[in-house]
Formats: C-alpha cells, sequence, structure tokens
C-alpha cells in the first residue's frame, strides 16, 4: 500500500470525529440522564455544540479563504493554535 500518512490521519480523524458526532446526536435526540433529560449537572445537552462550532468555523474559514497553501504547510501549527484557542474559550 503507498498511502501517505496525511491521508491515515485524516482517515482516522474523519471516523473519530463521525463516531464523535453520532455520539452527541444520540444524547440530544435522547436527552440527558437527569431531570426532565438535562445533564447531570443541571446543564443543556446541547451545550458541547457552541464551543465546538467556535473552533471549527474560524478553522474552517482560514482554509477555504487562504490563497496560499499555508493551512496546508503548517496544519499542526494551526491545530495548537485553534486548540488552544478552543479550550481557553471552553474554559470558564
Amino acid at each position: 500500500l503507498h498511502i501517505s500518512l496525511k491521508y491515515v490521519v485524516l482517515l482516522v480523524s474523519a471516523v473519530m470525529c463521525i463516531s464523535q458526532i453520532g455520539n452527541y446526536f444520540v444524547e440530544v435526540v435522547t436527552g440527558g440522564v437527569g431531570k426532565n433529560g438535562s445533564t447531570v449537572a443541571d446543564t443543556s445537552v446541547l451545550s458541547p455544540l457552541i464551543p465546538l462550532l467556535m473552533m471549527v468555523t474560524p478553522f474552517w474559514m482560514v482554509y477555504s479563504k487562504s490563497l496560499t497553501a499555508v493551512y496546508d504547510n503548517h496544519i499542526t501549527l494551526f491545530a495548537l493554535c485553534f486548540g488552544a484557542v478552543s479550550a481557553k474559550a471552553t474554559v470558564r
């Protein structure tokens, strides 16, 4: 097999992402284990969606609007940068 490592990483990441989205979907549809379908922490089951969108949206915008291949050349730097920003945004 002559598959580049970046395609293997991309495939594994996509499979894990789809799996996690499936878990979120089941949780949103069925509700939490708390009273009236809330979570044990008495928060909404939709709360993980906002920080996730706050991280993915700028990441996708940089990728789609980049005229150079800076995203492709420095993927680790972008992932670390947006990961750090999203971690800071989700810690309250």
